[in-house]
């Protein structure tokens, strides 16, 4: 069994993760790939995506390239493009046998 999955810090944070299926979305796929993500944070803000529509699909399977393409097109205008590149790379090093999800932690839950 994956070790992280006992980890305190992990477990914490997917306690406080919610998923909700809308009907009325649900309908629409798989035609139309649509979710919404309502963040609330801890001193009382709320944070909306708004609807926001799935680029790519199953198939073909987007790159790596697009993926990483497509996750500074969001995260860099509210992160920095330092950051993004550090997530990126934590991310894409989980495979390797001195990976750390505390690292990968660290840089997500870091202070702007």
């Amino acid at each position: 069994m994956e070790t992280s999955f006992g980890d305190p810090e992990l477990v914490s944070l997917t306690d406080r993760i919610s998923a909700y299926v809308d009907s009325e979305i649900d309908a629409t796929f798989p035609e139309d790939r649509l979710a919404s993500v309502t963040v609330h944070l801890r001193d009382g803000s709320v944070l909306k995506s708004g609807m926001t529509r799935a680029s790519g699909g199953p198939d073909p399977q987007p790159s790596e390239a697009e993926v990483v393409g497509k996750f500074h097109v969001f995260a860099d205008p509210v992160i920095g493009r330092a950051r993004s590149e550090a997530i990126i790379a934590a991310c894409l090093s989980m495979n390797d046998a001195d990976a750390s999800f505390h690292d990968l932690l660290d840089i997500l839950t870091k202070a702007a």
